[in-house]
């Protein structure tokens, strides 16, 4: 009803590329999610996440119930609008945090959470490759998941997994799939 309107109405000044991506990730999110056991806790770290449009796609597909969703931004301006903008999802924590610097140092254990987004964030950072790997750190158990599920997952989801990798890493890959 409503919130699917403001949503669309949300998404609707976005270009066609971003509102593809968010749909996406939150695709990828949704699939991953429908694949760890039910009873288990989902804790997910979104570095840089701004205005929020990925968030958005993402909040929609993940059990409210058990999971645990840290929004960070190195803006205090964008973390106090999200604060607002989501207040109807109380499983959200809204942290400063910047990727240019140990995640460890501001408070993030490695290996704490099960998905990392940082989608649209690591090319304002001035070493990608220290940034990728600061956030490939705080996934590991993820990883190992999905590696031992790789034998399990479709042609079509690790498809999607490698093109989340692109997507993350500001490459925009032939899309040859429509929304």
């Amino acid at each position: 009803g409503t919130e699917r309107a403001a949503h669309a109405h949300n998404h609707a000044s976005l270009g066609s590329w971003t509102r593809y991506a968010n749909a996406f990730i939150g695709e990828v999110v949704s699939e991953l999610v429908a694949e760890m056991p039910g009873d288990r806790p989902l804790r997910i770290l979104e570095i840089g996440a701004g205005t929020g449009g990925t968030t958005s796609s993402v909040l929609a597909v993940v059990p409210p119930e058990r999971t645990e969703y840290w929004f960070t931004d190195v803006s205090q301006l964008f973390l106090s609008r999200a604060e607002e903008k989501l207040k109807s999802f109380p499983f959200v924590q809204y942290r400063r945090v910047d990727l240019e610097t140990s995640l460890d140092e501001q408070g993030i254990q490695p290996g704490s959470f099960d998905v990392v987004i940082a989608a649209d964030v690591l090319h304002t950072v001035s070493d990608i490759r220290a940034a990728v790997e600061r956030c490939r750190v705080e996934a590991p158990g993820l990883a190992a998941w999905t590696k031992n599920k790789v034998q399990g997952l479709s042609k079509g989801m690790a498809q999607k997994v490698q093109l989340a990798t692109a997507l993350d890493l500001g490459r925009r890959p032939r899309v040859t799939h429509r929304w």
